[in-house]
């Protein structure tokens, strides 16, 4: 089997794509999860509460690097989720960040 030599692979410029700036949008991946599990001892199952549910630090972490490059370069933040209904509170917060 041979490596693929020479210029950049085919499908790039379909998965780039850029704003009316012309700068290059910038994505962030966030994942709602449950920030403090409770786990019942006897069966085994987890437990959650939407009261204790949301971006976990890393993802807030990215976000705000993705929007302070953003500000820096002109680009667009786009946040994308794909999660249960609840998670869109998740993307309401992120569109108040910024």
């Amino acid at each position: 089997m041979g490596i693929p030599r020479g210029g950049p692979r085919r499908g790039l410029q379909k998965i780039m794509s850029t704003n009316n700036t012309g700068a290059a949008r910038i994505g962030v991946a966030m994942k709602w999860v449950d920030l403090r599990p409770e786990v019942d001892p006897l069966t085994g199952t987890v437990l959650t509460d939407a009261r204790f549910s949301g971006a976990s630090g890393a993802d807030q972490a990215a976000l705000e690097l993705a929007l302070q490059l953003g500000e820096l370069w002109g680009s667009e933040v786009v946040a994308v989720t794909v999660g249960c209904d609840a998670s869109e509170v998740m993307l309401r917060d992120a569109l108040a960040a910024g």
